[in-house]
């Protein structure tokens, strides 16, 4: 399948063609932000020393490694390319990421066009896997009989913590599963759907991937906001939205009795 044909940007006041999530065909202005990128370079397109120079061409943390005995189905030699992850401190934007790779390689021209050397951009959504696919040392890539790639063959430069990256994901993860039901209890969502519309406005495929991950418990939730609500239709008729609001707590799901707003009127009172 070809790239479809996407329209001009400026960056730095240079002119290129919008690169292409190479997977899902996305112009880089669509693409939501995240925390780490990776990209693909041709070697041609690099400094003849980028092996030493790439980690002083960018401060963030970041590995590098030469593919260059891939294969083709028919048994053919791939074309040799270079992959780089570079991890950001927080949520980075496509355009943001595309900048800071394009630093790595050498601006080329083309038909009077300058351009630049980087082959594709993608957010990684599992660090984790894509550190290991780096080697080719995942199962999926091993079951397809993708050449191993040594471990001193991968470079790592400013830091780059792979166990560490992994230790924060999981934290992250959670916390982002945390707003989501922070999402559902204080919109008083009812619908999946209308929580993945409202989760891809995010703009950020940390949420999107967190949310699909954990389809069945948000589509429960959003089930049980429904049945809740409607207990309290069916108990409290036209004037139930009073009382279904004072029970519900939208950060923390916890159920606030009148008893308990007494007690806080009453202190406040003494105050």
């Amino acid at each position: 399948m070809g790239r479809k044909k996407v329209d001009t940007h400026i960056v730095n006041g240079v002119a290129f063609e919008s690169l292409v999530n190479y997977r899902l065909h996305t112009p880089i202005n669509q693409m939501g932000g995240n925390r780490y990128w990776q990209g693909i370079f041709y070697p041609e397109n690099m400094i003849p020393t980028w092996r030493d120079a790439i980690g002083s061409m960018c401060s963030l943390p970041l590995e590098a490694i030469l593919h260059d005995k891939d294969l083709n189905k028919d048994g053919t030699r791939r074309k040799e390319h270079i992959h780089v992850i570079i991890a950001w401190n927080n949520t980075t934007g496509a355009l943001s990421a595309f900048k800071t790779f394009s630093n790595l390689g050498m601006s080329l021209s083309a038909n009077g066009v300058n351009t630049f050397a980087l082959n594709t951009l993608e957010a990684v959504q599992n660090i984790g896997n894509a550190h290991n696919y780096m080697r080719h040392a995942t199962d999926d890539a091993q079951k397809k009989g993708k050449h191993l790639y040594a471990e001193e063959e991968l470079l790592s430069f400013n830091n780059f913590d792979i166990g560490l990256f992994e230790q924060l994901g999981v934290v992250e993860e959670e916390q982002i599963k945390t707003q989501i039901e922070a999402m559902i209890l204080e919109g008083r969502i009812k619908n999946y759907l209308k929580l993945k519309l409202m989760v891809r406005q995010l703009k950020d495929t940390r949420y999107i991937k967190v949310l699909e991950k954990n389809i069945y418990e948000f589509s429960t939730l959003t089930r049980s906001m429904w049945q809740w609500e409607e207990e309290y239709r069916k108990e409290y008729g036209q004037g139930y939205e009073k009382e279904f609001e004072k029970e519900l707590n939208a950060f923390t799901g916890e159920v606030i009795s009148d008893k308990t707003e007494a007690d806080t009127e009453a202190t406040e009172e003494a105050k």
